[in-house]
């Protein structure tokens, strides 16, 4: 997968691939599967990641097995589009791997206890809501972004804090998906 950041082209996650896929004895193969927008998570704020969930676009061979790779693991919304992305079409995500991660970010998948946490601290409010938003339900989100949701008090506050880092995306440059 290649992304365009803000800053630029971001080489590290290519040459990691090309590294692992040498030691592995596997093919890398960079440029087919490509993000298609500029999402601005350097250094921003969870809800402004959220709002600026990366999108791909690229040919998926039905049945292969992607090792995915990128430098570093903030929240893990753009590793989980991308498995998305992949699986949708026919992938087989059977790995991930970063050079660095955020505290807690290599927990990608959403753990069963934290889904039932959301359902039960903001009921049936919240899915409905986050598929108008974001075409998923809370099911898809990342451990982490899913924790962050439910420290909010209410289903309320979290389409405040959405709608204040939509504003902040937009001032940046970037086109949010809700808000």
């Amino acid at each position: 997968m290649v992304a365009d950041e803000l800053t630029g082209y971001n080489a590290i996650p290519d040459a990691m691939a090309q590294i692992l896929a040498t030691k592995l004895r596997l093919t890398a193969v960079a440029g087919r599967i490509v993000q298609t927008n500029k999402v601005g998570h350097t250094r921003a704020k969870t809800f402004q990641r959220i709002v600026t969930p990366a999108s791909f676009s690229g040919p998926v061979l039905e049945g292969g097995r992607y090792i995915l790779v990128d430098d570093h693991v903030g929240l893990g919304g753009t590793l989980a589009n991308l498995k998305g992305y992949l699986e949708a079409r026919g992938g087989n995500v059977i790995a991930m791997t970063t050079l660095t991660e955020s505290h807690n970010g290599r927990q990608i998948a959403l753990r069963a206890d934290t889904l039932t946490m959301l359902k039960v601290k903001h009921g049936e409010e919240l899915d409905p809501f986050w598929r108008s938003q974001f075409d998923h339900g809370i099911e898809a989100l990342t451990e982490i972004e899913a924790q962050n949701l439910g420290r909010q008090e209410s289903v309320g506050a979290i389409q405040d804090l959405l709608a204040q880092a939509a504003v902040e995306a937009r001032g940046r440059g970037l086109k949010p998906r809700s808000g």
